[in-house]
């Protein structure tokens, strides 16, 4: 056993090294670099053309991380992989590429390209944070759009850009896509015209380049000496970044004001934050990460290469995952169901610039799944096919990247409501109606006894005319009966009526109970209890005896809770036949929404219930017990 004193000098320094070793966080110092206990065995260790036995055989030997600007060799490593078989194919160019201009007569001048309809060639794509949207030089518009065709100078564009630019330079690529400049971004119908074809400009880029950092990247290290007998060796410690964010798609909230407010989005300025990002990356083939320390490949649903080989992942989302699995298990019913919800719970873990980009941001990812796996109309985020099942989604607490013993799990910030508008009239029942992380809780292979309780018997959800997965249509009371001038699913179930208490209203605030935790929550009372109190009694009081009466719901969005005591109602699901339990809907009034075309839609007259949703809950089936007398059987629901 030998005791290995790490020297506390500048990361970086520029003195000639030994070895390079790679240790982990668990295998290094975790308190400064101080002192730590190795124990190892003698072994041989190769240093040029000499042969040393000072190093442990358990410890690998490498060499330093430099970018490919610094080091010819690395371009040429990330070149192969690149260019491995069924790699490179031609594609359809889309309609608008950056011509980076390659060969001899390269200079700073790139232009704009506008394809040809036959035109094919190898493109890349650029992935970037889109929080410079100010900067006029980011983006192509009817005022620049014909300058830009002729050619403008590579300077003019932000740092993001030129190194993009310049990676393709290096490796001989003419082309690359980068949406800012390729779409005409005050143009609404070039937008959306190309909106609808992100699916594909990103499954037929060559690779995509994720600009987390510059392309400039190393890896720092610290000096180390070891001493053995009378051999005292020089060698370089590097501590390996973990990336949980890059490398296991995990998006987090950044650590700013308190643990239950939640960051700004001009504070979520990493690629791997963004929600349009992450649609980028599920699309693409290959994906090429430019990190802080170091570059990263992925492809086939799997980051499998980088500089320090060590890190390895897999998984739903990562570049080449879904394209894999819509070409090889398109009918696997089950597999749909749990890789839609992986994507939904990673992507509305992200943040958006604007929130009402929550469904555009994924009607890539939606375009693809719709049209290779049988699942009906899309619908709002959801699928026609089973709907009743995909209704069974649930809000979930934003995650923050501070450490665990500082941020409550409980009071991390609920999502928040994206109010509905006529111009965009997102419905209650789409997990698209409110901003924030969310699952969905039906899982057939854990609930193959629960059986439907409520049906569906009309849709009247009108989607966007040209691309049915970018958004859901504006209300149009000029077309009129065609449009029914109102977003709702038409339910025939049963209804019982309760009473909603939370600690979180307009009207009063938050209420604190006492603690530090600042978690909203709501609460389902039956309303033969609520009927027999003193409502006027402190909202305290009331929270305590709710608590004792009623069950705890997930709400959909923290700051659109009902008023204390306000009537509410919930329109139970699935049942499980054994236990009586019952997945159900909390549902409140909804008045706002409701228009006279959409009352005279109602051709039946059965327009009692127009409701909205508000969470949801499984109940046992002895609280369903106490309720059966206030069940309102065979009814038809509204549900906008």
């Amino acid at each position: 056993m030998t005791t290995l004193p790490l020297a506390r000098k500048a990361e970086g320094a520029n003195e000639p090294c030994q070895y390079c070793l790679n240790l982990s966080r668990e295998e290094f110092v975790r308190r400064g670099f101080e002192y730590r206990t190795f124990k190892f065995d003698m072994a041989s260790v190769t240093r040029g053309d000499q042969t040393h036995q000072c190093l442990p055989s358990s410890i690998k030997a490498s060499k330093h991380i430099r970018s490919l600007w610094q080091d010819p060799e690395e371009a040429e490593v990330l070149k192969g992989w690149l260019s491995r078989p069924r790699a490179l194919q031609y594609e359809k160019l889309p309609t608008r590429v950056l011509d980076v201009g390659v060969g001899p007569d390269m200079d700073d001048t790139v232009r704009l390209h506008q394809s040809s309809a036959k035109g094919e060639a190898l493109y890349a794509a650029l992935s970037h944070c889109w929080l410079r949207g100010d900067i006029e030089a980011t983006k192509t518009t009817s005022r620049n759009f014909r300058s830009r065709l002729d050619g403008f100078s590579v300077f003019d564009l932000p740092d993001t850009f030129q190194e993009a630019i310049a990676f393709c330079r290096k490796i001989g690529l003419q082309y690359i896509w980068i949406d800012s400049l390729c779409i005409v971004q005050d143009d609404p119908a070039d937008w959306k015209r190309e909106a609808s074809a992100m699916d594909q400009v990103y499954a037929n880029a060559w690779f995509t380049i994720a600009m987390h950092h510059s392309s400039n990247g190393s890896m720092p290290y610290k000096s180390l000496s070891l001493v053995i007998g009378e051999q005292v060796v020089a060698v370089h410690v590097r501590r390996i970044p973990e990336m949980e964010d890059l490398v296991h798609g995990q998006a987090r909230s950044p650590a700013i004001g308190p643990t239950h407010q939640l960051a700004d989005s001009n504070h979520w300025d990493s690629v791997v934050q963004r929600g349009w990002c992450f649609q980028e990356r599920a699309l693409s083939s290959r994906m090429i990460h430019f990190t802080e320390h170091e570059f990263l490949y992925e492809a086939r649903g799997a980051l499998t290469k980088c500089q320090c080989r060590r890190h390895w992942h897999f998984g739903v989302g990562l570049a080449g995952s879904v394209t894999a699995f819509v070409k090889r298990r398109p009918h696997d019913m089950d597999g749909v169901y749990r890789v839609w919800n992986d994507l939904a719970q990673q992507y509305t873990s992200r943040m958006f610039g604007h929130r009402s980009d929550l469904l555009p941001g994924f009607a890539g990812v939606a375009k693809l799944v719709g049209k290779t796996c049988a699942q009906g109309n899309y619908i709002a985020g959801l699928w026609e096919k089973d709907l009743i099942k995909w209704l069974c989604w649930r809000s979930r607490e934003w995650q923050s990247s501070r450490a665990s013993a500082w941020a409550c799990e409980n009071c991390r910030p609920h999502p928040r409501r994206i109010w509905w508008t006529a111009h965009d009239p997102i419905p209650s029942w789409s997990w698209a109606s409110r901003l924030g992380p969310c699952e969905f809780v039906f899982e057939s292979w854990k609930m193959t006894s629960w059986t439907e309780v409520a049906f569906i018997e009309r849709v009247e959800c009108r989607m966007d005319s040209g691309n049915p997965y970018l958004r859901v249509a504006s209300l149009q009371p000029e077309d009129w009966p065609e449009d029914p001038c109102a977003r709702y699913l038409r339910i025939r179930g049963s209804l019982y009526p309760c009473r909603n208490f939370t600690n979180s209203t307009p009207e009063h605030g938050f209420v604190s109970e006492g603690g530090m935790c600042k978690k909203e929550y709501g609460v389902v009372v039956p309303d033969h209890y609520a009927r027999t109190w003193d409502l006027t009694r402190p909202i305290l009081e009331l929270l305590v005896d709710a608590r004792k009466v009623g069950v705890e719901y997930c709400v959909d969005a923290g700051d659109d809770l009902p008023p204390n005591a306000s009537q509410i109602y919930l329109l139970p699901l699935y049942e499980c036949p054994d236990s009586m339990s019952k997945t159900c809907l909390i549902l409140r009034a909804c008045t706002e929404k409701l228009t006279a075309e959409a009352l005279d839609t109602d051709e039946e007259g059965e327009g009692k219930w127009w409701l909205e949703r508000i969470g949801i809950s499984v109940l046992d089936g002895q609280r369903f017990g106490v309720m059966q007398h206030q069940e309102l059987q065979n009814q038809v629901i509204h549900l906008m």
